[in-house]
This record gives structure tokens, sequence and C-alpha cells, in this order.
């Protein structure tokens, strides 16, 4: 278009007359004209401005070149619509010029308004080809570019027209090997007992006009060049007006190999839940069943279609029905599974069955839970074995509550006969003996209660028993007047194994001091000092008193009484020591290795 907004139109024309005549019949309708004499200055004019939008070409240009020469020249750098005009009405030059250009051939003379509506026809043809052409230049780059493979061929005959890279290469086509439908069957399908059975299929399933079976799914092709192993999807649309058949090819290998690989893992999933000695179960969110295995049947002797989609509380026992459901809400939560749940379920033949049962959920990309996965195992007869045992654990624990009673009125039935028998033996030596045996005992009587208090009887601490013993001992032998006994003991256990011992030699020192260190005006204020410490892995028992002490030398000799000679034996025994001291009194001390 020239500044105006009017159409351009280059005018070549050797004959000045017509082509002013004719420059001022097209202006008067609108168009802006440029004119050439010859078809060099018209090429040149066509170079010089790009804006002109059509070319009223002559044929006889006189010399130089002719208009069909001009016409290709100006074709070949850009595409414009050219009518040529001119006096000539054979029939073969018209066909010359519709090899070069299909726009219009207008006989001079014809009038302007013939001349107006042929140029008119000329911009609409060329318009629709140019839409025509961008059209399929978007076509070709979607069928160039798209993941899908096209190919157009006629319905007829099948001769291809149109064969997108992409269709080759899923195919495995190798270059020129498509012209037919026939070579792409000899050139796809290698084997000829399958290429036959592809063809028979294609053509009857087109042959049957459904578009259901115009798409064929899974083909599985080996590629004749390099072997390699594709399985596609192939559709065909058949546009019978105009002949033609538009194909379709898309690779789905990766999607089939994975279906084939999920179907694997799920059949080898069924098998291993299905010859599971478990049961195995699904449950949707609400609490319904959604899958049961086999040994919902072997176990229960429902038929597991009778469960699916009901669900689990009327199987359950009333009792247990709200532990199974706090146990599922807690997992659907997001809780840990745990030790799972224990509850009855009731078999089809009327009789409760134990089961113990855990799971997982299944949840979506989001985290929310589709299903409750469980499995659940009989344990009814550990339940039973269970029970057998808590009872057998009762009975033992009576019947050695009822030995520990027994044991425990021995040990003060033989207090009492050796308290009865000091009261009526009038000889003090033998009244001194028998309330050195009735500590003795009551040393034992002890340690048996608080072993019987510790409850597992491993270890005890030594401050209570520590305690009991000593007020046991200082009730058994008479004490001076006013006596204080002051107890202090570390923090520490030691076992029945050295508490045996240990309680003996406590009992001999203390009925040692009550015996002879606090004779008749000895002292205002007897006192007894006992100790127990536990230091470097050594235990240290003190015993001392504020009497009278020894007499001069004889803490050096070995102790000749039997309380004393027993306290030294037992030192032996435990591997440790035992020493007597006079300081403002007397001191004993039993030290050996914990």
């Amino acid at each position: 278009m020239d500044s105006a907004g009017k159409k351009l139109v280059l005018l070549v024309e050797d004959d000045p007359i017509i082509a002013l005549d004719e420059r001022f019949h097209l202006e008067s309708y609108g168009y802006a004209v440029l004119v050439a004499r010859d078809g060099e200055r018209g090429i040149e004019a066509f170079r010089a401005n790009p804006s002109i939008d059509l070319v009223l070409m002559d044929i006889d240009l006189g010399p130089g070149i002719d208009g069909t020469d001009a016409a290709r020249a100006m074709l070949a750098e850009r595409k414009i619509p050219v009518v040529f005009l001119s006096s000539h009405t054979e029939r073969e030059l018209v066909e010359r010029t519709e090899a070069i250009t299909s726009y219009g051939y207008v006989v001079k003379n014809s009038g302007i308004t013939v001349l107006d509506a042929s140029m008119k026809m000329a911009f609409k043809l060329f318009e629709a080809e140019r839409e025509l052409l961008k059209q399929n230049t978007v076509l070709r780059a979607v069928m160039e570019n798209a993941p899908i493979g096209f190919a157009v061929n006629t319905f007829s005959d099948g001769q291809g027209l149109l064969v997108a890279e992409k269709f080759k290469e899923l195919y495995g086509i190798p270059e020129g090997e498509t012209e037919t439908v026939d070579d792409f069957f000899e050139s796809v399908y290698v084997d000829p007992v399958q290429r036959e059975a592809m063809r028979g299929r294609v053509l009857a399933d087109m042959g049957s006009g459904d578009p259901a079976r115009m798409c064929w799914e899974d083909i599985q092709l080996r590629y004749r060049s390099t072997g390699e192993f594709k399985v596609i999807t192939a559709m065909n649309i058949p546009v019978l007006e105009h002949d033609l058949m538009v194909s379709t090819v898309q690779d789905v290998t990766e999607r089939w190999k994975a279906e084939q690989a999920l179907r694997a893992s799920e059949a080898r999933f069924r098998g291993i839940v299905e010859n599971a000695s478990d049961l195995v179960y699904e449950l949707d969110p609400e609490g319904r069943f959604t899958y049961l295995s086999p040994k919902w049947t072997e176990l229960l002797g429902y038929p597991t279609d009778g469960a699916l989609g009901s669900p689990f509380e009327p199987y359950v026992h009333p009792d247990d029905v709200q532990a199974c459901r706090d146990m599922l809400g807690r997992v659907m939560a997001g809780a840990p599974e745990g030790n799972g749940v224990d509850y009855r379920v009731r078999c089809a033949d009327g009789t409760w069955r134990w089961h113990s049962s855990r799971g997982t959920v299944v949840r979506d990309a989001e985290g929310k839970p589709l299903a409750f996965l469980g499995i659940a195992r009989d344990v009814t007869e550990r339940k039973m074995a269970d029970a057998e045992m808590r009872s057998r654990v009762e009975d033992r624990e009576l019947l050695l509550k009822e030995a520990h009673h027994r044991i425990k009125n021995n040990i003060a039935s033989v207090e009492g006969l050796l308290s009865m028998q000091a009261r009526m033996v009038e000889d003090p030596s033998a009244v001194a003996a028998l309330r050195d045996s009735i500590g003795r005992i009551g040393s034992m009587r002890v340690l048996y209660e608080k072993l019987l208090d510790s409850g597992d009887g491993a270890e005890l601490p030594v401050g209570p028993w520590l305690e009991s013993l000593a007020g046991t001992i200082v009730e058994v032998y008479p004490a001076p007047a006013g006596l204080r006994v002051e107890l202090d003991a570390d923090e520490f256990a030691l076992s029945p194994k050295q508490l045996f011992p240990l309680g003996i030699v406590l009992n001999e020192l203390v009925t040692n001091a009550l015996k002879h260190a606090f004779a008749p005006g000895t002292t205002d204020a007897p006192r007894l000092d006992i100790s127990l410490r536990r230091k470097d892995g050594r235990v240290e028992l003190t015993v001392s008193d504020n009497g009278r002490g020894f007499p001069e030398g004889s803490i050096k000799r070995k102790p000749g009484g039997f309380g004393l000679s027993l306290v030294s034996m037992l030192a032996e025994q435990l591997g440790g020591e035992f020493r007597m001291t006079a300081k403002r009194g007397a001191e004993a001390s039993f030290a050996f290795k914990a």
C-alpha cells in the first residue's frame, strides 16, 4: 500500500498510451499505480518498492525479457499476486502463464470492471493462500515437534502425502521407505506373520466404520535397524469426503513397562497375602472392609464377599470394639502403630477367638488417609496359655505366701520357746546362752522379714535393716537403764548372702557390749554407737560403747568366748578382718569386701 492506504499496483506495459489509459482507470477505482515500460524496469521497480501489492503484467514487452520471465524473477524474490494483462488469447500462451501463477489472465480491452473484479479476486486468492500457508506452517511445526507422530495418506490408494519425522522415528522407519501404506507395513513389521495379522486387523477395523476400532493400543514392535523394543498406541482418523486418512502414533513403552512391573508386583503381593498364615485386611477411613484375604474364611468361616463393604464392628466382641476404634483412630491420625490391639472376634459357628492386629495407613500425595492395611493373627492358644500361666503363678504365689507365713510362725515359735526356757532356767550362764540364741534367731527373723518386704529378694538397703535388727537385739537382751543407741548407716544395699553373716556379727557385738560394758556404777549415761559404712568397695561395721573398756592386756589375747570366736570365723569366711580397741570404752569393727 502507498502512504494514503491505497492498494499499490505495478503496471508493466510497453505501450505508453495503453499504460496511460489503464493507469487512469485504475486510479479512478481507488488504486495507486506505478508504471514500468519493460521487464527490466518492472523488476527494478518491484525491488525498489516492497509495498507493491499486485503486479499487472503484459506478456509481450518488446525487446528484452517478456512478461513471463519478469514475473518469474519477481516471484523468486517474494510471493505476490501477478495478473497477466494481454491481447493474446492463444491456449498455449494462457497455459504458459498458469505454470507461473494462477491469480488471473485478463484480455486487454475487457474493461475496467472486469479488470477490477479480476484484481479483487487475485487479492482474495493471495490472502487465502497466505492464510493457508500460515496454517500449514503451524501445522507442520506442531507435527514435527509434538510427542505424537502424524502421517496423512490418501484413503483410496494408500499414497503417503505427509509423514512427520516423529512418525518415522516412533515406528523405526528408515528414510525414504514410506511412499505407500504397503511400504509402511513392509518396513515396520519385520515378522511376516505379525505383518499380515496387523494388516488384516487394521483393514477389518477400518472397514467396520466403528470409530472405537480405529485405535490400537499396546502394539509391540522390534525395530528392524536397531533391535530396540517399543510399545506404541496408534489411531487412524478417516476423512472420507477428502479421500484422506490421518494416522497418529504415540510411544507408551515406559507406561507399558510400568504397568507390567505393577502387575508383577501385584501378583507377587497377592501370592504372599493369599498364602500367608495371618489374615490380611483393608479398611476404608470409615472402618468398612475393602479387602479380605482368603484366611478370613479359613479362620472365621465367613465368605469374604459377604463381609466386603460392611463395618468391622459386628464381628468384634462388644467389650473390645472401642479398643479397636481407638487403635484405628490413632494410626489414622498419624500416631505410631505401636503394639496394635488384642480383641475377640466372633466366628461363623458362634464361638469367639482372640486376634492380635496391627497395621499401617495408606495415604495420598497430600497425606490424606485412603485406607488402613492391617494384619491379624489368631492368638487364642497364646491367650489360653497366658491365662493358665497366670493361674499357676497365682496358685504358686498363694502357696509361697502360706509357706512364708509358716516359716515366720516357726521362727517366732522357736524364739518363744527359747524365751520360755530362759525364764524357767535359774543358772545365769544358761540364761545368757539362751538369750544369745534368741538374739541370733531374731537376726535371722529380721532379715527374712526384710527380704519378704523387698519383693524380689535381690538386695536390701542396709539402713532399715540395721535399724530393725538393732532394736530387736536391744529388746531381747537386758540393757542398762537410760541406754541410748545411735545408728548411722550409709545409703547402699547388700545381698542376703552378705547380710546374713553380717546380722550374726552385729548380734554378737551388740550383745557382747551389753553384757560386759555397762557394769553397775560404770556410767550414768550409757551409750551404744553402731555405724555401717561403705567405701572403696569395702563395708565396715563398727560397734562402740562408753562403758568400762577391757582389762589391761586382754585385747591382745585371742577372744575365747563363743560369740567373738564366731565373729572371727565369719571374718575369715568373708575374707575380711575383725578387731577390737579401747577408746573411752570399747570399739569393735568388722570389715569385708562387698
